[in-house]
């Protein structure tokens, strides 16, 4: 059975790997390509800055949940804003979100090519960023082709295998704890340099809001939404809090959170060259799967935007191949990221974007949550709680915005260039009345 788009078939992912899925958003490349950004920054404090970030992104985090659970829309995340706010309002927060994320990859594979460099030296393509991100978005716009049943089997076996190295770590911790480690007052009051970082990590946990419309029981989105978010930060705090303490914060400063296994202590030489190894290429495909998960939910917005009406050339951009996957979004995506790629190879000023961006829309959508609660009379703790959440979460963006971007004026200048580019293909009338249903 498909959808009343016709995208893809509806009721074929089980909430086990919605889980999955989106913790492969949130888990794999921050937690290896960021430690060491982190630890140049704040030293042995660096650790808490996933364990902060959660918590600023939490309120945020239960009130998309709240609204999976009240627009259980099989529109995608931008229909929050359409159904509080209207046609307008909910295409440029599509159009932001989808710049986020755009900016997400970019960062993703350029952590990915740096890996690469340091582990894979004699892998020359690495050294050019255009060859690099055409080939590997090649590849990721052939996986993505398939069907959503497929690419979902893929992504289960895929985040198993980016947990692997994780639990690596956890099994070979209590063996290297570092009795001499300690906080100075310094590190700690430098983690809010640290947080753009921390936050970039934590993006995607909202993955299920646009395929729910795949989920066998749609009421497991929100518990999708919630679990995977707090597992997400458990593993990534326990994670970079083993790797200080099996390398040291100097060797994580110099070799990157990807090395940690060159430390393992207990390892003949021989065989810790192999698990050295097998380690490099498990990141490695920690990275991609990444990049290919984000790739999934971007095109799944912007096909949905498409099949709604709210994109101009709607009937060029809605084909879709014999598996019902958009491909001329794909194509048009995974070029558009080749070029990102090529014109920005700074991954701070990629994740200062992403964050300002992602918290921008998240911020908007609590205020659609406002809007909702208050037109379906909810309780006075659930309408309170979505007023709460949104000045937390402004707060939380003017914070943000002033202590841990260098250049806010610039990053924002560069995604309103994006909302006004996206602009252009904004298509006026109105579409086909669009069913979605408030749930009592």
């Amino acid at each position: 059975m498909h959808d009343n788009q016709g995208n893809a078939p509806v009721g074929t992912i089980s909430m086990t790997t919605a889980i999955l899925m989106t913790m492969n958003i949130m888990i794999g490349t921050a937690v290896y390509g960021l430690p060491h950004q982190m630890a140049a920054i704040a030293g042995n404090a660096s650790f808490l800055s996933w364990t902060i970030a959660g918590l600023m992104l939490l309120p945020a985090v239960m009130c998309i949940s709240r609204l999976s659970q009240i627009v259980p829309s099989s529109n995608g995340f931008f229909m929050y804003s359409y159904q509080a706010m209207g046609r307008l309002p909910g295409y440029i927060v599509g159009m932001i979100y989808m710049s986020g994320y755009i900016f997400a990859s970019t960062a993703i594979l350029h952590m990915f090519r740096q890996a690469v460099l340091k582990l894979v030296p004699a892998f020359t393509l690495a050294n050019n960023s255009f060859q690099f991100f055409a080939l590997f978005m090649m590849i990721i716009f052939l996986l993505n082709i398939l069907s959503v049943g497929v690419i979902a089997r893929i992504q289960d076996k895929l985040t198993i295998i980016k947990f692997s190295p994780i639990l690596l770590a956890f099994l070979f911790f209590p063996f290297a704890i570092d009795s001499g480690f300690h906080i100075t007052m310094p590190e700690f009051l430098s983690l809010p340099q640290t947080l753009s970082l921390g936050l970039f990590g934590f993006f995607g946990f909202e993955f299920t809001c646009n395929i729910g419309h795949h989920l066998k029981n749609k009421a497991d989105g929100a518990r999708a939404i919630m679990i995977g978010f707090l597992s997400v930060v458990a593993c990534k705090t326990l994670f970079h809090f083993a790797v200080l303490h099996i390398m040291g914060v100097e060797n994580l400063i110099n070799m990157s959170a990807s090395s940690f296994t060159k430390f393992l202590p207990f390892l003949s030489s021989d065989f810790k060259g192999y698990v050295v190894g097998v380690a490099s290429y498990l990141i490695f495909i920690s990275f991609f799967s990444s990049a290919n998960g984000i790739t999934l939910l971007v095109s799944s917005m912007l096909s949905s935007m498409s099949n709604n009406g709210l994109v101009r050339g709607a009937s060029v951009l809605s084909q879709t191949n014999a598996y019902s996957r958009p491909w001329v979004i794909l194509l048009i995506q995974c070029t558009f990221i080749t070029a990102m790629g090529t014109c920005f190879t700074n991954v701070k000023q990629l994740a200062d974007m992403t964050v300002t961006a992602l918290f921008l829309t998240y911020w908007i959508t609590v205020l659609a949550l406002c809007i909702i609660e208050y037109q379906r009379k909810s309780s006075a703790w659930n309408l309170n709680f979505a007023r709460v959440s949104f000045v937390i979460t402004f707060g939380v963006l003017v914070f943000f915005l002033n202590a841990a971007v260098p250049a806010p004026l610039t990053t924002l200048s560069i995604l309103a260039g994006c909302v006004m580019f996206g602009l252009l293909f904004y298509k006026p009338e109105e579409p086909a009345e669009i069913h979605t249903t408030l749930n009592s």
